[in-house]
């Protein structure tokens, strides 16, 4: 990244000028060096081909381009500060078929072809940069050098002395900082051009697209993690993450070490824990070498060609707990990589975050469901139990003393049974619908409304559509929705006529109760909070309209 330059410090004064002005005035040696050895290479090589001389000829000069190459990368970066990004290796180690591979990527041709051309550009560049430069430099020098005599400048002969040598150094000094300004516009513009050069186009822009998915996919995780973990896909859109991370950056391995469980790419079991044994991830033995960077850190092997990898990138969590291990076999990760590997890592973080507190929600919720469920029992087939037993007894007593008496404790008898009947069924139908299996939504409400007709002999008014194409677990959140929310019209409403209603992706119900005032806090109640977070899981959106007097109206509204 090309540095830049601290408001406080003139451009003369800064380090950066110098090194800038280097890159420019080197360019013109190197750029002589490789003109010359590229074409003697090539001529010789061609020419000689026939007695079998030329072949290594040609070969070593394939290589220089390539050496030549990455020579231009390392001025870039040390001298400008720009980073070039250098071409994947995966050329196979034998000198002829590495040589033969490299000559036949387009490429190679385009680097040859700028190496050659490089000798044109650096000619110019260093004879406006000697031009620009020594002006300013004779006249700051000039002062020291010559005292109280004349001085020619062609036609026109300056008669130094004290006054006029603060003159001509204040000269020269704006001459300087004009030549300065000037260095640090045009190395960064020789800079780029090397870059367009030396890039790879094909393969930066694959590796931009596969960048620019993982962010995408790792981004469509975080938001939607809930309806993931809901489905059971969670672990594997994660793996999907890992995967086009690890082939955007080049890597060969990569692993999540989260705290109960691994999810890697790539990595073996045995390596991942043969990594973390020989304290490879700690960096804290002498073999290896922690270079730690804003996010993270890189462990290196201090002596590469006895190892198995040549990097290994490590993106800790937020929580501590958990880190993003990314391996690299035949590279080092540069800053944007691990710029990049901390974005997604910070995608990956929210979405294990989301998914946490999705699965204390539904822990929390189905808690409440047996709570809520343990109340109906009591208050309905506990109750119909107790004056069942009661009325038995009230009919055995009868029956000894005078049995035409007993008929009337029996048929009480028989009623709670019925309702008890009833009650069980109704929240049987609740905990496991198997209508909505083997039928669907609709005849699943049908049968939710039919149940509160006999059950709290509430009038109820239905309209539904076709049957909804939607997933099962879609088709079961609405459907316990319309319970919560009939439930409520029940309890609290006082509602003689309620409406439920599913049509335009949407489940409706309403009912002709008091109502409430809703610009009070009733949002924090455990039915409206439950069917909130109910809809939210599937990603629909949920509304309350209600009035005193005036009744309420609940919609659930799916996306389209």
């Amino acid at each position: 990244m090309v540095a830049l330059r601290p408001k406080n410090i003139p451009e003369l004064l800064w380090w950066r000028t110098y090194s800038n002005l280097m890159y420019l005035l080197l360019g013109f040696p190197l750029a002589l060096l490789y003109f010359c050895t590229l074409v003697l290479g090539f001529a010789f090589g061609t020419g000689l081909a026939v007695l079998l001389v030329g072949i290594p000829i040609l070969i070593g000069t394939v290589f220089m381009v390539w050496n030549f190459a990455a020579i231009e990368r390392g001025l870039a970066l040390w001298l400008v500060g720009m980073e070039i990004s250098a071409p994947r290796d995966d050329l196979p180690s034998a000198y002829l078929a590495r040589a033969r591979m490299l000559i036949g990527r387009a490429f190679f041709w385009k680097v040859s072809i700028f190496l050659l051309l490089k000798l044109i550009l650096s000619v110019l560049v260093f004879a406006a940069t000697v031009v620009v430069w020594s002006p300013g430099i004779t006249l700051l020098v000039l002062p020291f050098v010559e005292r109280d005599t004349v001085v020619s400048f062609g036609a026109w002969q300056i008669q130094t002395s004290p006054t006029q040598d603060i003159a001509i150094f204040l000269v020269g000094l704006g001459m300087s900082m004009i030549a300065a300004r000037i260095t640090n516009l045009t190395a960064p513009m020789v800079a780029k051009i090397t870059q367009f050069a030396l890039t790879d186009n094909q393969v930066e822009s694959q590796s931009q697209k596969l960048r620019l998915e993982a962010l995408s996919l790792a981004s469509s995780m975080a938001s939607q993690a809930s309806s993931l973990s809901v489905h059971g896909k969670f672990d594997s859109t994660l793996n999907s993450v890992l995967e086009n991370v690890t082939a955007a950056l080049g890597a060969n391995a990569g692993a999540l070490m989260l705290e109960s469980k691994r999810v890697s790419v790539g990595f073996s079991p045995h390596a991942i824990n043969a990594l973390l044994e020989i304290g490879a991830i700690e960096a804290t033995q002498s073999q290896w070498r922690n270079i730690p960077f804003e996010r993270g850190y890189v462990v290196r092997p201090k002596k590469p060609r006895d190892a198995i990898w040549q990097a290994l990138a490590v993106m800790p969590f937020p929580s501590g707990q958990t880190q993003l291990l990314m391996r690299f076999d035949d590279s080092i990760p540069r800053q944007p990589e691990l710029e990049f590997l901390g974005t997604v890592a910070d995608q990956i973080s929210v979405a294990l975050e989301n998914a946490r507190l999705i699965a204390v929600a539904q822990s929390q919720a189905a808690l409440e469901e047996r709570h809520r469920l343990a109340r109906e029992l009591h208050d309905s087939v506990s109750q119909a139990l107790f004056g069942i037993a009661l009325g038995a007894k009230t009919a055995k007593a009868q029956l000894d003393r005078d049995p035409e008496k007993a008929r009337e404790p029996l048929e009480y008898v028989l009623q709670l049974a019925e309702a008890g009947v009833t009650e069980m069924r109704a929240l049987i139908f609740e905990l496991r619908p198997e209508i909505l299996e083997q039928e669907g939504l609709v005849a699943a409400l049908k049968k939710q409304a039919e149940m509160m007709r006999l059950r709290y002999k509430l009038e109820m008014e239905t309209f539904f559509e076709a049957e909804p194409n939607l997933a099962l677990e879609t088709k079961q959140t609405l459907l316990r929705i319309a319970q919560e929310a009939l439930h409520n019209t029940v309890k609290h409403a006082k509602a003689s006529h309620a409406r439920l209603e599913f049509r335009d992706s949407s489940l409706i119900v309403s009912d002709d109760g008091i109502g409430f005032d809703t610009n009070q806090n009733f949002s924090s109640s455990l039915g409206q909070r439950t069917m909130r977070e109910r809809a939210a899981v599937i990603g629909a959106k949920f509304s309350l309209e209600s009035s005193l007097d005036m009744g309420t109206r609940i919609t659930v509204a799916l996306a389209k």
